[in-house]
This record gives structure tokens, C-alpha cells and sequence, in this order.
């Protein structure tokens, strides 16, 4: 039995958890089973999941970027497509930045209505 087969095997509970946002996966081994078993997600989350292709390299792209897909692997993978993952890591920044701006204006708002006073602002 080959890892990608349990995790088709398992593919209701292991999509379950890869749809968590506290989820992180580590694969570790020789490249071509880490192609194998990305397949075998991305199967399974597009079973399990109601995800198109697309929707699951995506996902998978995003959790890659966010630190919470980990790869130890020796060996060339295919699924390490460096154009996507550096498109993907460049949204994550800009919303991250977007999501620190706001909170950055809000905090001035905030001080400037503790050194005005709230009728004054």
C-alpha cells in the first residue's frame, strides 16, 4: 500500500482537515511520491471537497504560501511551479498589506479622537 493510496482511502476526513484554517500538512520523502500524494490531494478535495481542479492547486498554492503546506523532499517535484506560487505569495501580500493599512488608519482615527475629543472629530 503507497501513502497516496491511504490518503485517497481516507479523503472524507483528510479534506475535512486540509479545509481547516489551522490545518498544516508536511509531505517528506523522494519527489515522485510527493507528486503521487499531491495528486492524490488534489483528487480527493475535488471528491470530498465540491472543488474543481483549479480550485484545489489553488488552495493548495494558498496554503503553501501561508507556511502550511511543508515539503522535505529530495528528487525534482512537478508540482512546485515557481510562476504560480510566486503570483499566489504576491495576493497574500498585498491583502495582508491591505488588511495592516486599514488597521493602521483606524488606530489613527482613534488617537485623533482621544486628543480631540469625539464632538470635535
Amino acid at each position: 500500500m503507497y501513502v497516496q493510496d491511504m490518503i485517497k482511502e481516507e479523503g472524507k476526513l483528510i479534506c475535512d482537515l486540509l479545509l481547516r484554517d489551522d490545518c498544516t500538512y508536511y509531505v517528506c520523502g523522494y519527489a515522485n511520491m510527493s507528486d503521487f500524494c499531491y495528486e492524490a490531494i488534489v483528487d480527493v478535495l475535488r471528491e470530498n471537497g465540491d472543488m474543481s481542479r483549479a480550485e484545489a492547486t489553488q488552495l493548495l498554492k494558498r496554503m503553501r504560501v501561508e507556511n502550511r503546506w511543508q515539503y522535505d523532499i529530495w528528487g525534482v517535484s512537478s508540482n512546485l511551479d515557481n510562476d504560480s506560487y510566486a503570483n499566489v505569495k504576491k495576493k497574500v501580500a498585498r491583502r495582508k498589506g491591505n488588511q495592516a493599512l486599514a488597521w493602521l488608519s483606524s488606530m489613527k482615527k482613534k488617537s485623533l479622537r482621544s486628543l480631540l475629543g469625539d464632538e470635535d472629530f
